[in-house]
């Protein structure tokens, strides 16, 4: 029996047991006659304003009917590429702004899956008209929508409408950066005590191993030249400079360094003086 769509198979079933190439129906029959399968549904057709195609008209003898035109009429029939307006936004905002890609961003704070924030502010009665009005602690994705609703409702240019959402996106920013420095510095002034940051634990995880490495290497202790606070170690000059300049490990190195050659000079002294000590006393 050849392969049928769903719809079908049935009927195919009915011809075949007409035609006695079937002495009995199968147990599916008579519960796929009682209740008939859907029919497939149909594919739906998105017209894409963006990109219409241009109908030719057909003159005959003309340009478009010449044999060397008519080969290149097979580029029409290439699948055209998927383009949407918010990816052209999308990419220039982080062009713009490209440390909002490695801004941290915490799940559970937001709002909830369900809820549409951006449907239920534009069928507001006021409408969204500012950025301000959907929160006050914008995510880029707010942006790149507020700028694509101020272009399709407020007829508003593309440019200036992005160039509206930036400017209120960077307002709010600062705001919030302002406010969050204001609250520090209050609850410091009532006595407040706040964890370290993560740059501070790197700075104690680097001297702690600085620390450990100094008592590996046995390296001399000196209270004149060497400040406790300012962990040594062992390092060639190779392994000094591929440090990361003006940091701590660096300054360690160099500071290392010093030391080591002020100890290499000081050996040649002695050195010379005892080599200068055994010539006197040969000629006496």
């Amino acid at each position: 029996m050849p392969r049928r769509i769903q719809t079908e198979v049935h009927s195919s079933v009915s011809r075949l047991l007409r035609g006695n190439y079937l002495q009995q129906p199968p147990a599916w029959y008579a519960p796929v006659l009682r209740n008939l399968p859907s029919l497939p549904p149909m594919h739906a057709t998105v017209e894409r304003e963006d990109i219409l195609k241009q109908d030719k008209p057909f003159i005959s003898g003309s340009r478009n009917t010449s044999k060397r035109k008519l080969p290149n009429w097979r580029e029409d029939r290439k699948p055209q590429k998927i383009v949407y307006p918010v990816d052209k936004i999308r990419r220039q905002f982080y062009e713009d702004f490209p440390f909002e890609s490695f801004r941290s961003r915490s799940l559970t704070e937001s709002y909830q899956v369900s809820d549409d924030r951006y449907e239920t502010l534009c069928a507001s009665p006021n409408g969204w008209s500012s950025l301000k009005q959907l929160t006050i602690n914008p995510q880029p994705e707010d942006a790149i929508k507020f700028c694509l609703h101020l272009h399709n409702n407020h007829n508003i240019s593309l440019s200036l409408a992005y160039i509206h959402a930036t400017n209120q996106f960077s307002a709010l920013k600062a705001e919030l950066e302002v406010q969050k420095q204001a609250a520090i510095e209050e609850a410091a002034a009532y006595g407040a005590s706040f964890a370290p940051t993560e740059i501070e634990r790197g700075y104690e995880l680097e001297e702690r191993f600085l620390n450990s490495r100094l008592n590996k290497s046995g390296a001399p202790q000196s209270a004149t030249t060497q400040d406790s606070r300012q962990p040594l170690i062992k390092l060639s000059g190779k392994e000094a400079s591929k440090l990361i300049p003006n940091s701590m490990s660096h300054r360690a190195a160099e500071q290392v360094g010093y030391e080591q050659g002020r100890a290499y000079k000081e050996a040649q002294k002695q050195k010379s003086f005892k080599t200068l000590e055994n010539e006197l006393v040969q000629k006496v």
